[in-house]
C-alpha cells in the first residue's frame, strides 16, 4: 500500500461474466475513480491521488446511478446501489450503503412479426410490423406503468401503436404488450433500427429501455471488397457498403487497398507500410440479421509481430455485438494462433489473437444460438514497439453451415429459385473446396437440346462460395422461353451440373 498515490476508499466494478480485462468499456475489474476522469482506461496515468473516495471536486462523497462515475451496470441499467456519506481518509472509514431503492425494468425478450406486407413472414422496411415485448422487473415492486417507444433517429419509424399500459410487477415478474410500427420504406435490406422506450410508473419513476431490431429478408452477411467483375455476375457486397472504423486507442485506422496475389481488394489494419505502435482499432461490419446456428467464415492473411511460440506482442481478434449491445469475443473453430503477452497489451493480457506470419487462410467461427441484429468487428491491437504490414481481411461470410463433406472433394452449383419465374434473377451459388489459389470460373447455360444459351464468366474464385446472377436472357439479349435448362459450372478443371426449370 505504500505505493498507492493517495489514501481513501477504493471502489471497484466487477463483471464476473467477463473472463479478462479484454474489452474497453466492459472490463472484468474496473476501478471507479472518484475524480470521474477515467484516466486509467484512457492510459493517461496508472492512478493518482484523486482516485480514492471521497474524492475531490468532480464527484465527492456520493455515488449512485446518476453521478460520474456511477453505479450502473455495463449496459446502462441501474444496479440499485447507492454509496453515500463517505468519510475522510483515515485508518477507519465509514459510508452508507443503500440497495434496491426502486423497481428495475428491462426488456426480457422481444419478437418482430409481419402484420401487413408482402406476406413472406419476414419483417422488412415499409411493412406494418408487430413488436412483441416482454418487460421484466428485477428490483423492488413496480407500480403500474406506461411504455412509449420511439426510434433513434426518429424518422426511421412511423408508429400505428407506440404506447401500452403494464400492470404492477413484483420482483421477478414480467408482462407482455404489442406495439405496431412501420419502418421507413427507404431503409436498407438488411438494416438495424434502434428503438428507445420510456417506461413511467404511476409514482413518477422513469425507466429507459432500448432494443435494436433487424429488418429485411436478407439474412447473414456476404462481403468482399472487389467490385463485381461484370454486370451479370455478383460475388460479394458493394465495397461502398457502410463498414466503419472504430479507433479505441491511438490514432491508427484501417485502409482499403489491393493485396498481392489473388486476395484482391482488402482491408488492412494500417495506413502505411507498417502498422503503428500502441494502436487499438476495429473494422466494423454493417448491421445484418443473424439466425441461430449460423457460422462466420473469414478469408484473411496476416504479418504481425509475435513473440515466443504461442505468444504475441500484437494481434487481431474477432468480436460480435447483438442488438447494439456490448462486444463479446468469438473463438475460431481451430483456435487463435497466439495469445497476447501480458506486458505487451496489459488490458488484453492472454487474449487469443491471430499473429505471426499467416499466409492466406480460412477460419470458421461458430455463432451458436445468437440471433437478431448483429455486427462483427475485426479488432487489431499493438504494443509500443516495432510493427509489420498487419492484418488483411479479404472476405467475410455469415451463413448457415454447410456439410464440409459436401464440398471437400466435389464442386456443386445450386440454382435459386428453381423453378424460376421471370422477370426475376436466378442466383447460382457455387460451393467448392477451399483452395489456396483462385481458379478461373464460368457458368454455361444450355437448353434441353444442348444448345448454348448463355455464358457467364467470373473473376477467379478462391472462396468456398460465389454467386452468378442470370437475368433470363440469352447471349443476344432475348428472353429465353419456358422449359428445362441445364447449367454447367466450370471451376478450373472441375465441373458440376444442375437442372433449372424456367416458367414464363
Amino acid at each position: 500500500d505504500l505505493e498507492l498515490p493517495g489514501g481513501g476508499m477504493l471502489v471497484y466494478h466487477v463483471n464476473l461474466a467477463q473472463a479478462t480485462n479484454d474489452t474497453p468499456g466492459d472490463l472484468r475489474v474496473q476501478l471507479l475513480q472518484a475524480d470521474g476522469r477515467s484516466d486509467i482506461e484512457r492510459f493517461v496515468n496508472n492512478g493518482d491521488a484523486l482516485d480514492p473516495w471521497p474524492g475531490s471536486g468532480i464527484a465527492c462523497c456520493r455515488m449512485d446511478a446518476d453521478t460520474t462515475p456511477n453505479t450502473r451496470a455495463r449496459d446502462g441499467s441501474e444496479s440499485q446501489i447507492t454509496i453515500s456519506d463517505i468519510s475522510s481518509p483515515s485508518a477507519e472509514m465509514s459510508f452508507e450503503l443503500v440497495l434496491e431503492t426502486r423497481a428495475f425494468l428491462r426488456v426480457e425478450r422481444h419478437a418482430l412479426r409481419e402484420l401487413a406486407g408482402d406476406g413472406d413472414g419476414v419483417p422488412e422496411p415499409g411493412e406494418q410490423l408487430a413488436f412483441d415485448v416482454a418487460i421484466e422487473n428485477l428490483g423492488l415492486r413496480a407500480s403500474a406503468f406506461d411504455v412509449v417507444w420511439r426510434s433513434d433517429p426518429v424518422g426511421e419509424v412511423a408508429w400505428d401503436s407506440d404506447a401500452a399500459a403494464f400492470p404492477e410487477l413484483d420482483k421477478g415478474e414480467s408482462a407482455e404488450a404489442t406495439f405496431v410500427l412501420r419502418p421507413a420504406a427507404g431503409l436498407a435490406d438488411p438494416s438495424a433500427v434502434r428503438l428507445v422506450g420510456a417506461a413511467t410508473e404511476t409514482n413518477g419513476t422513469r425507466h429507459i429501455l432500448a432494443r435494436e431490431l433487424g429488418l429485411g429478408e436478407n439474412v447473414g452477411l456476404l462481403a468482399c471488397f472487389d467490385a463485381p467483375p461484370s454486370s451479370v455476375t455478383l460475388d460479394c457486397s458493394d465495397p461502398a457498403a457502410p463498414w466503419t472504423i472504430d479507433v479505441l486507442r491511438g490514432d491508427a485506422g484501417w485502409s482499403l487497398e489491393n493485396a498481392s496475389g489473388d486476395l484482391g481488394l482488402v482491408y488492412r489494419s494500417a495506413r502505411g507500410p507498417r502498422y503503428p505502435n500502441s494502436a487499438d482499432v476495429a473494422l466494423v461490419t454493417p448491421a445484418f440479421n443473424l439466425e441461430p446456428a449460423q457460422e462466420l467464415h473469414l478469408l484473411h492473411e496476416f504479418d504481425i509481430e509475435s513473440l515466443a511460440p504461442g505468444w504475441a506482442h500484437d494481434g487481431g481478434r474477432v468480436e460480435i455485438a447483438l442488438h447494439g449491445g456490448a462486444w463479446e469475443a468469438l473463438e475460431p473453430r481451430r483456435g487463435y494462433t497466439h495469445r497476447l503477452f501480458p506486458e505487451s497489451v496489459p488490458y488484453l493480457a492472454g487474449a487469443g489473437v491471430f499473429s505471426g506470419s499467416g499466409v492466406r487462410r480460412w477460419d470458421v467461427f461458430d455463432l451458436g444460438g445468437r440471433t437478431g441484429s448483429a455486427r462483427i468487428r475485426f479488432r487489431f491491437v499493438s504494443n509500443d514497439s516495432v510493427g509489420s504490414s498487419g492484418w488483411r481481411v479479404a472476405r467475410v461470410e455469415v451463413r448457415d453451415p454447410w456439410n464440409d463433406a459436401d464440398v471437400s472433394t466435389a464442386l456443386r452449383v445450386l440454382a435459386e429459385p428453381n423453378p424460376a419465374r421471370f422477370p426475376t434473377r436466378v442466383v447460382f451459388q457455387v460451393r467448392a473446396p477451399r483452395m489456396e489459389s483462385a481458379r478461373p470460373t464460368r457458368l454455361l447455360i444450355f437448353d434441353v437440346r444442348g444448345r448454348l444459351v448463355r455464358q457467364l464468366s467470373h473473376a477467379p474464385i478462391p472462396a468456398q462460395s460465389a454467386r452468378f446472377i442470370w437475368d433470363g436472357m440469352d447471349h443476344a439479349g432475348r428472353d429465353v422461353p419456358s422449359g428445362v435448362y441445364w447449367t454447367r459450372l466450370e471451376w478450373g478443371r472441375d465441373a458440376a451440373t444442375a437442372k433449372l426449370v424456367v416458367i414464363r
